[in-house]
C-alpha cells in the first residue's frame, strides 16, 4: 500500500534527501535567509519541485515514447510532453517576476497574459530569447501554449514533431511562411527549456542578478500560502483604524520587534509629541507588539496605501496612495519597509520614520534629562485639536504603556509628566490637569 501523503503541514515536493521524505511548508518557514546555506536549501526545494512536477515526468514519458517508437515506429507522447514544457515556461516566468500567477502581471507590470508570456520568451528569459522574436513568440503563445492549455490541441497549422536521426533538425521550431504558426521540434525545444531552467537556478545560486532572489522568495511564499502582515508596536497597535481592520483577519500577539525603538521623534501630525521610531542598537529596546494578519486576497499596494493613510491620519482620503520612490526621495519622509520570513510570514510591512530628537540619541545625556525633554514636548503637544483627537503625546504614552510597550525611558518619561502636572496621581489625571491649565477644557 502506498504511503499517504502528509495532510499537515502542506508539502511542497518530494525531497532528494533520504532523511527528508517531503519538503513541507515548515521547512520553508524555517529558513531565515540570514546565511547562505539557507539560500542553497531554498534552491534545493525549488529544484526538487520542478524536477518532480515537470522534468522527471517528461523524462519518464520520453523513455516510454522511445521504447514504443523502437517497436512500432510511432511517437505518441509529444503532445503531453509539450504541455508540460508550456507549464514549466509559465512557472519560470512567474518565478522571475515574483508573481503569484500570470494574471498579477496586469496589476504589477501592466501586461496582460499574452504580453507577459511573449515578453518572457523574447526579452526577460535567459535562453529562450535567443531563438524567439516577437512573431514566433506570438505564434507560440496563441497556437501552442493557449491551444494546448485551453483547447487541448494545437491551433492554426502549428504542429509538434519529434525529429529522428534520418530527418534531424538542429532548430527548436520552424515558423510557417505567413509566420502565424510553428512546427515545433519537441526534442530540441525541450532541451532549450531545460537550459532555461538550468540558467535560472544557476543565477539563483550565484546571486548575480539583482532582485532575482527577492522575487523567488515572493513566489515561493505564495506557493506555500504564507500570509502577509503589518507589524504594529506603537499607536498602530492600540488604534489601527478602520482601514487596517478591513484587510486583516486576526492578530498575532507578543511579537518582539526585530529592531529597538525609543521616543526619539517629534511628530508633525501630533503637534511635536514624541513618538516611537526605530533607533540604533544600544539605544532604546526591542518591544512587544503584534502582527496584523492580512486577508489572503489583500493586494500589497492596497495594504501599503491604507497603512500610509493611517500613519498620515488621513484614512478617509482615498486620493492618497503610497509611492515608494517618491517617499524615499524626500529628506524626512514616511517609508514603508518590508521584513521577509519574520515569524513565519511571507512579508511584514512596517512604517519607518527617522529619529529627529538628537538629544534622545545622545549617550552623553542622562536618562533623567532625556525624560524631562520628552515630558516637556508631550505637554507642549496638548492643544485643543490634539486633545480632542487623542493625538497628544501624553495620550500616546499612556496608550503604549497600557499595551505593555515599554522602553528604557518610558517610566522616567511618565514620572516626569506626572511631576510637571503637579504630581497628579496618574497620566490620565495629568493630561486633564494640563488641558484645564491651558483652557482647553
Amino acid at each position: 500500500m502506498a504511503a499517504a501523503l502528509p495532510s499537515s503541514p502542506m508539502w511542497i515536493a518530494p525531497s532528494r534527501h533520504p532523511d527528508i521524505r517531503y519538503w513541507t511548508v515548515e521547512h520553508w518557514q524555517a529558513l531565515t535567509f540570514t546565511v547562505e546555506t539557507d539560500w542553497q536549501t531554498a534552491i534545493e526545494i525549488f529544484e526538487d519541485r520542478i524536477n518532480y512536477r515537470y522534468l522527471d515526468a517528461i523524462e519518464e514519458l520520453q523513455v516510454s515514447d522511445d521504447e514504443f517508437y523502437r517497436k512500432h515506429r510511432q511517437r505518441r507522447f509529444g503532445f503531453s510532453m509539450m504541455a508540460l514544457d508550456c507549464l514549466l515556461i509559465e512557472t519560470l516566468a512567474q518565478f522571475q517576476e515574483g508573481l503569484k500567477d500570470s494574471d498579477e502581471a496586469k496589476t504589477l507590470l501592466g501586461l496582460d497574459n499574452s504580453e507577459f508570456y511573449i515578453r518572457f520568451l523574447t526579452q526577460t528569459s535567459f535562453c529562450l530569447k535567443r531563438v524567439f522574436d516577437r512573431p514566433s513568440a506570438t505564434a507560440f503563445y496563441k497556437t501552442i501554449r493557449c491551444g494546448i492549455l485551453h483547447q487541448a490541441e494545437t491551433k492554426e497549422d502549428s504542429k509538434i514533431r519529434f525529429f529522428d536521426d534520418e530527418n534531424f533538425s538542429p532548430m527548436p521550431f520552424e515558423p510557417s511562411k505567413d509566420g502565424k504558426s510553428l512546427k515545433i521540434f519537441w526534442s530540441n525545444f525541450h532541451l532549450l527549456v531545460k537550459e532555461e531552467f538550468d540558467a535560472y537556478r544557476g543565477h539563483l545560486r550565484a546571486n548575480d542578478v539583482p532582485t532575482l532572489r527577492e522575487r523567488f522568495i515572493t513566489k515561493m511564499d505564495t506557493i506555500c500560502r504564507l500570509p502577509n502582515g503589518i507589524l504594529a508596536y506603537g499607536s498602530l497597535l492600540t488604534k489601527p483604524g478602520n482601514g487596517i481592520k478591513s484587510i486583516t483577519i486576526s492578530q498575532e500577539p507578543n511579537v518582539v520587534t526585530p529592531f529597538p525603538v525609543e521616543y526619539a521623534r517629534r511628530s508633525h501630525t501630533r503637534a511635536g509629541a514624541p513618538t516611537l521610531v526605530p533607533v540604533p542598537e544600544g539605544c532604546g529596546a526591542h518591544v512587544t507588539g503584534a502582527i496584523f494578519v492580512l486577508k489572503p486576497d489583500t493586494e500589497i499596494k492596497k495594504a501599503k496605501d491604507l497603512l500610509f493613510r493611517r500613519e498620515k491620519h488621513k484614512e478617509a482620503d482615498k486620493s492618497i496612495s503610497y509611492d515608494d520612490s517618491a517617499q524615499r526621495a524626500k529628506k524626512d519622509a514616511l517609508v514603508i519597509e518590508t521584513l521577509r520570513h519574520f515569524h513565519g510570514f511571507g512579508e511584514i510591512y512596517f512604517t519607518l520614520l527617522q529619529a529627529n530628537l538628537a538629544e534622545i540619541l545622545d549617550p552623553s545625556n542622562s536618562p533623567e534629562r532625556k525624560a524631562v525633554l520628552l515630558a516637556r514636548a508631550a505637554i507642549d503637544s496638548v492643544t485643543s485639536q490634539t486633545f480632542k483627537a487623542g493625538l497628544d503625546g501624553i495620550q500616546y504614552l499612556q496608550d503604549n504603556l497600557k499595551a505593555g510597550i515599554e522602553t528604557p525611558l518610558s517610566k522616567l518619561y511618565e514620572a516626569a509628566i506626572i511631576e510637571m502636572a503637579g504630581n497628579a496621581p496618574n497620566l490620565s489625571k495629568a493630561r486633564l490637569s494640563i488641558a484645564r491649565e491651558k483652557g482647553i477644557i
